[in-house]
């Protein structure tokens, strides 16, 4: 593949009309913004739950699928359950804390997007969580709101754009 491509951009026909592209790797960011907010977490044993954003998107069932095989790979992390928020701030707030009364020792939460993380954030305070003491959130996408959590130690492992930046902000 990489030889067919080096041809093909050696030709003069597509020098000037083949547009490149970016397309995102969603598998491995879930798999790497998981880990990187179990590494804030220092490892430590416990429980996980991950808020999808739903069931058809590709980036969505990418995210999760990463997030998902993360946390099959870890002995001492068990995940408790995966649940769709639809993108969606109030949703996911109503679904964490839901997850807090059933799982009360949920240590790593794993969210698709940051109007997720938002919400799940804010029933995990009202719950009387501390984010990035006893608690730690991952997410993706990286707005000014967002990025000012993670300066905060609210979000512990952000992934942004095509790049994972865990601990950048």
């Amino acid at each position: 593949m990489n030889r067919q491509k080096i041809s093909i951009e050696k030709e003069t026909y597509w020098q000037e009309y083949l547009l490149a592209s970016i397309i995102p790797d969603n598998e491995a960011i879930g798999h790497t913004s998981a880990k990187a907010m179990v590494n804030a977490g220092n490892n430590e044993s416990g429980d996980a739950v991950m808020i999808s954003g739903d069931l058809t998107t590709p980036a969505s069932v990418q995210r999760d699928a990463g997030g998902q095989r993360f946390f099959d790979e870890q002995p001492n992390i068990t995940l408790r359950q995966i649940v769709h928020g639809q993108w969606d701030e109030s949703i996911s707030q109503e679904q964490m804390h839901t997850l807090l009364q059933r799982y009360p020792d949920v240590r790593y939460v794993w969210t698709a997007n940051d109007h997720m993380a938002f919400g799940a954030i804010k029933a995990a305070k009202q719950a009387g969580k501390t984010p990035g003491e006893d608690i730690f959130f991952a997410t993706v996408n990286t707005p000014e709101k967002v990025l000012a959590l993670r300066e905060k130690g609210n979000i512990s492992a952000l992934g942004g754009g095509i790049s994972l930046q865990p601990a950048l902000h």
